[in-house]
């Protein structure tokens, strides 16, 4: 919390100032709320819901059925409604005796910090710079971040970014976001140093 800085007045010359001031803004707030209480009433268009004034992260996959060794790509998408964001952070969750973490190279991601330049599929991403991409393949997790171009922000529906990962076994994969309301350590929407994620969504897929 922010503490106040205490008021003190020496004298009574610095009261009258203070008191000065104090009626030179009661004077200009009046009149604002004067010339406010002539202006007609702007309706809220019906179309806008309140789902629409939080962030939504998703996840999609290509086919929702794979064979064994078979690559799956996984999209991951924003959509920010009516609001607007400088950066995302991605916390994705997946089995990882199902599916493992690749490479654009081929071969399966190693344990902790990853080059993000090796590992996601960016050339459509409405993003510009992706600081930061790390990995736990024994607990099976993936976080990386992404930032919007200086002084620009992402507004829409726009494609953050892909990863790619391997089919181990037949079963059902499921890959989730990482995400609690309100919580800053998790997947993130940020929009003047606040997290405005509200929504997300996951994606199963088949593997035989």
């Amino acid at each position: 919390m922010f503490k106040k800085s205490p008021i003190s007045f020496s004298d009574g010359a610095t009261n009258w100032v203070f008191i000065l001031v104090v009626l030179v803004v009661a004077g200009v707030v009046g009149l604002l709320v004067s010339q406010r209480a002539r202006e007609p009433e702007v309706a809220i268009p019906a179309a806008v819901s309140v789902t629409s004034q939080t962030a939504w992260l998703g996840l999609s996959t290509e086919k929702s059925e794979y064979q064994v060794d078979e690559l799956i790509r996984v999209s991951v998408t924003l959509d920010l409604g009516v609001k607007r964001a400088a950066g995302v952070d991605v916390a994705l969750t997946y089995d990882p005796k199902v599916l493992a973490l690749q490479s654009k190279e081929g071969g399966n991601a190693l344990q902790g910090r990853l080059d993000p330049k090796r590992y996601l599929s960016t050339a459509a991403s409405v993003f510009e710079t992706f600081p930061h991409l790390s990995a736990d393949v024994r607990s099976g997790a993936v976080f990386f971040s992404a930032l919007a171009k200086p002084r620009e922000e992402v507004t829409g529906k726009h494609l953050v970014a892909e990863l790619t990962f391997k089919a181990l076994k037949p079963g059902t994969a499921t890959l989730a976001f990482d995400f609690t309301p309100s919580s800053t350590r998790d997947s993130n929407v940020a929009y003047l140093g606040q997290d405005i994620l509200g929504r997300v969504s996951a994606v199963n897929v088949k593997i035989r």
